[in-house]
């Protein structure tokens, strides 16, 4: 055991390695946000899908600021809703309760914190990158007993 020097994935050694810029992965690049405001409605059944927006399929995608807040009526009934793409449905939350008043979770809940340097292609589970924008959704997989607002917020870094 010591007192030890260590660098994260963000900064380099000067003593290892001249100062090359590091690549978008490492560093993050400019943050972007994806918010996206829905209403579920009463009539509304399992396996009703909201379209969030588009986020291309190199960002990385940031867990911490990212949320998903339900309004203070709750998604009554619905204790199971997913988001993702077409490719992958759940592969960014699976299983989110918002059944609680002002409910508030993480769209990421799906994403192990190892995966979080990955590109959003890879996330989804495609095998290349599509290079192209990538449709996200809520799906909900219960019948909706209230109308709810759903305010989504979705960070993520893209290269400068």
């Amino acid at each position: 055991m010591g007192v030890v020097t260590k660098y994260g994935s963000a900064f380099q050694d000067p003593a290892v390695k001249p100062a090359d810029p590091l690549p978008h992965e490492q560093v993050g690049g400019q943050v972007h946000c994806l918010r996206s405001i829905i209403t579920v409605d009463t009539t509304d059944d399992n396996g009703s899908k909201y379209y969030l927006g588009k986020i291309w399929s190199s960002a990385r995608v940031c867990k911490g600021p990212s949320t998903i807040i339900a309004d203070a009526t709750g998604l009554t009934g619905i204790a199971d809703s997913d988001i993702g793409d077409a490719a992958d449905p759940d592969g960014l939350a699976d299983g989110i309760d918002l059944s609680a008043a002002n409910a508030v979770k993480s769209p990421l809940a799906a994403v192990p914190v190892a995966e979080l340097n990955n590109p959003l292609w890879e996330i989804l589970t495609y095998t290349e990158d599509p290079n192209r924008e990538l449709d996200l959704y809520l799906t909900i997989k219960d019948d909706a007993d209230a109308t709810c607002v759903i305010v989504i917020e979705l960070y993520y870094t893209m290269p400068t």
